[in-house]
């Protein structure tokens, strides 16, 4: 079964290992990668990379849209790129190899009308697949509640909706019900701000998911998972929650972790296994791509290996 990915704001990541990063300096980096980018774009690298069908859409534009578009073709994705004006984003991502920090600058961005708009929601509704993950920002000309409107006509299609987005497109996107919502514990602070999603006892876990549940029907149908860095991720469905053990791994660049677990979870769930499964799934993905250089760039047979090291506990809800 295909699993759509949407990018509203796609990018190439261009990222810089450098030891010892200072301002003022000439440095010379010690590697480069160049990587098709937006959070949509990362899931659709590892979904093809764990062997899934998947097709991404979105926008492009200008001459960084023509380098985007064959960078996603040297890739093997498949994709639908509908024109915008502007220029595709490049985010420049420097990584100081000494430290561990990265730090991202991101350039200008495309700019979509109604009619492209439009036309995207008319390409989207004919598209045949099992379930789209909607995730990234919404570029300028497009009101913040493009994800609710995407959302709202993808249901009629039948299709298992995944939004993974932040700020104000998330904020006015929940009003969508996507199937599934997929945030930190920023974003879903800022949704709520008294949510308190401590993990340090059992207690504490149990009163964070009771307080999640509350929002399923509001910020989500289905399934509602925060992520919670070095922490692992909570989970919550009407029948229950989860809590996701993190792996200790060696990091080499965080970047596209997150799409990573979109991407796990949902071949998971299309593969009709249990919740518990495509979180560890979900997670081994995201794992796996923390370990390699690059954006979104994960191993297949890592993955497999470190999904057999996922410990996922599952608490069931007694009204």
């Amino acid at each position: 079964m295909t699993i759509l990915t949407l990018t509203l704001n796609p990018a190439i990541d261009h990222v810089l290992w450098v030891d010892h990063f200072q301002l003022g300096h000439t440095l010379r980096a010690t590697s480069e990668t160049r990587t098709p980018s937006g959070k949509g774009v990362g899931s659709s690298l590892v979904l093809h990379e764990l062997g899934a069908d998947t097709r991404a859409f979105g926008f492009a534009a200008g001459l960084t849209g023509s380098m985007l578009t064959a960078l996603l073709d040297q890739a093997g994705i498949p994709h639908e790129l509908l024109p915008a004006s502007g220029e595709t984003r490049i985010a420049t991502l420097i990584v100081d190899q000494h430290s561990g920090l990265q730090s991202t600058v991101s350039a200008a961005t495309l700019r979509v009308d109604e009619p492209g708009f439009t036309h995207l929601l008319d390409r989207l509704a004919a598209a045949s697949a099992w379930g789209i993950i909607c995730a990234g920002s919404v570029p300028p000309g497009l009101p913040a509640d493009a994800y609710a409107t995407i959302l709202r006509r993808l249901h009629a299609t039948n299709l298992v909706t995944l939004l993974d987005t932040s700020g104000a497109a998330l904020s006015a996107g929940v009003t969508g019900l996507p199937h599934v919502l997929k945030i930190n514990a920023d974003e879903a602070r800022s949704l709520d701000g008294d949510l308190a999603l401590s993990v340090a006892s059992a207690l504490d876990v149990r009163a964070a998911l009771d307080q999640l549940r509350r929002y399923l029907g509001r910020w989500a149908r289905e399934a509602i998972v925060v992520t919670l860095g070095r922490d692992g991720a909570l989970a919550v469905r009407p029948d229950g929650g989860y809590r996701v053990h993190p792996l200790n791994v060696p990091v080499v660049s965080t970047a596209g972790a997150g799409d990573a677990l979109n991407a796990g979870l949902m071949l998971a769930l299309s593969r009709g296994e249990s919740w518990s499964a495509a979180l560890a799934w979900g997670t081994a993905a995201a794992s796996s791509v923390v370990m390699n250089a690059g954006t979104a760039v994960c191993q297949r047979r890592q993955v497999e290996e470190l999904y057999r090291q996922v410990t996922v506990e599952e608490i069931i809800f007694h009204d």
